[in-house]
């Protein structure tokens, strides 16, 4: 297989870290014997920039999105979809990095290129500004962030009246984005006028539709709607069982959110012998390293962890912090926080010292990774501090004897 289809495939696999290591040494290749404008060197240069942002190294995605635009930019005008495209790309990734500022600037620059080439109501410059209105609103940058908010949300009701389908799938991922940060019947409109579009365009058995129908199910349960969340996601997995099959990557992913669900309404048991249903199927399709069955793993240790199985729990979490370190890396922040919710278990366990140089190996890299404001950080700092007063308890009772 041609090296770049193999990082392809590894890319659709969900294993980054591998993707990475290949496409690293494909740029390295192709920067000695090709031109930096090269077609092969730029595709291969995007892919990277994709698989670094995947692994969690947010530092060195960024600079590659930063090169290629550079390049970019020698060989395109500034309206070329390429360009435009890296531009979104990496407007996005610098507002998740907390680079609140530069991510401004990336989507003002872009807005106004697309405003004189494209028009103000073109969909690409309705994204690229929903964009900018959502670090708005989550930043407070505006004199009034509800009147922002709105203005966010009007664009993406003009959005929903475009039936492009290449934006489609944008329109969908800045829906859920929103879900959030949206009371519980504002979500479920978004979300069910997103479908009608969807159905009536690409049809209610295409994928995309059931896929904003599985959000819709999540948003309910995150609203504590538990009983209309339940009905979506069950007739979610019988549509999906009956036209992708029931073993199909997707009807797996449903009946794990179904068990989430069981879990929220107090039906732990359940919920585990689903995940457990749901686990064998993946360990057997897809293998013990891809994401998607760690994934359940760490769904499954959390419907143990409620019913106390703690040794369970901590047997689950050390072998899914093992393969998070082969495919993922040792400092990707899911590995992290993996080994915050080990450092936890311990703890629950009163391994106290274990317990604690987990919990402080978690806490330092993820401060590194995220930095020191994310909620993430702040729980594993938390925990430090919660097992030293532990391990002070333990040693006054011991001394006191």
């Amino acid at each position: 297989m041609h090296r770049e289809e193999h990082a392809d495939q590894l890319l659709h696999n969900r294993r980054p870290a591998e993707a990475v290591l290949e496409l690293r040494n494909l740029v390295a290749i192709y920067g000695r014997v090709a031109s930096p404008t090269d077609s092969r060197i730029l595709s291969c240069r995007e892919k990277f920039a994709r698989a670094l942002w995947e692994t969690g190294n947010t530092t060195e995605a960024i600079q590659e999105w930063r090169t290629l635009l550079a390049t970019l930019q020698q060989v395109y005008l500034p309206e070329h979809k390429d360009i435009i495209a890296v531009r979104q790309s990496l407007a996005h990734s610098l507002f998740k990095s907390f680079q609140v500022e530069d991510a401004v600037r990336e989507y003002r620059e872009l807005i106004a290129v697309q405003e004189r080439v494209l028009g103000a109501e073109h969909p690409d410059t309705l994204l690229s500004r929903i964009g900018l209105g959502m670090i708005d609103w989550h930043g407070g940058r505006g004199i009034d962030a509800e009147k922002e908010w709105r203005e966010v949300l009007s664009i993406n009701e003009k959005m929903l009246q475009t039936d492009r389908p290449d934006l489609m799938k944008q329109r969908a991922k800045l829906i859920f984005d929103m879900m959030p940060d949206l009371r519980s019947e504002e979500g479920e409109k978004w979300c069910r006028a997103l479908i009608a579009v969807q159905e009536r365009v690409l049809g209610s058995e295409h994928p995309d539709t059931f896929e904003s129908r599985y959000q819709l199910a999540v948003a309910l349960s995150r609203y504590c709607l538990h009983t209309e969340a339940d009905r979506e996601i069950r007739a979610l997995i019988a549509d999906q069982q009956r036209v992708l099959g029931p073993e199909h990557r997707d009807t797996l992913k449903s009946r794990a959110a179904l068990s989430r669900m069981l879990q929220d309404s107090g039906k732990e048991a359940e919920a585990e012998r689903q995940l457990r249903d749901v686990l064998a199927i993946q360990q057997r399709l897809l293998g013990s390293e891809h994401l998607d069955t760690v994934e359940t793993k760490i769904k499954l240790a959390g419907a143990m962890w409620v019913q106390r199985k703690h040794a369970e729990v901590e047997r689950e979490y050390r072998s899914t912090i093992e393969i998070q370190r082969r495919v993922l890396g040792p400092d990707h922040p899911d590995t992290l926080f993996s080994r915050y919710v080990l450092a936890h278990t311990l703890w629950a366990q009163s391994k106290f010292k274990e317990a604690l140089s987990e919990a402080e190996a978690a806490a330092a890299g993820l401060k590194k990774a995220l930095g020191p404001h994310r909620n993430e950080t702040g729980l594993a700092e938390n925990l430090c501090d919660r097992i030293r007063q532990s391990m002070r308890e333990q040693t006054g009772v011991s001394g006191g004897k």
